[in-house]
């Protein structure tokens, strides 16, 4: 695997030390640490229960947060060290790399491998993140949990 050099978000743009442009798919979360754009830390803040947020929410379910949410979700990540900039490599996989983690595509498996950090179809394992770490918001890193 060779070392990567820091590049442009390949979705919105933004340059290393940079915030992502809203809604950006590659943004994560500087509470969860999830992709930002998919996770339930603004229906949390403002006390809305996902699995009935439906019926109870109807609109918002519907039309996404209102501004009164955002407003209250950004001061909630503003009290944490604010958003994540884009730190010019794909989220995690610095990590990955840092803890050992690494995988290849297996076409005749049809699935991802663990691997050797010197196979040269090596890249860092970011599934592992699901189950072997967990993300620090004080600290905004991921831990290694095994």
């Amino acid at each position: 695997m060779k070392e990567e050099e820091p590049r442009n978000c390949g979705d919105c743009g933004a340059k290393p030390g940079e915030f992502h442009k809203y809604g950006c798919d590659v943004e994560h979360c500087a509470m969860c640490g999830y992709q930002a754009i998919g996770c339930n830390c603004i229906y949390l803040v403002n006390g809305m229960d996902m699995d009935t947020l439906e019926e109870k929410h109807h609109d918002i379910y519907m039309n996404g947060p209102t501004r009164e949410m955002e407003k209250k979700f950004d001061e909630v990540i503003e009290k944490l060290g604010g958003r994540l900039p884009w730190t010019g490599f794909w989220p995690c996989s610095k990590e990955a790399a840092e803890f050992g983690w690494w995988s290849k595509f297996d076409s005749v498996k049809g699935r991802w491998v663990t691997c050797s950090k010197d196979d040269p179809e090596a890249s860092p394992d970011l599934n592992k993140f699901a189950t072997c770490a967990k993300w620090n918001k004080e600290k905004r890193i991921y831990e290694r949990l095994v």
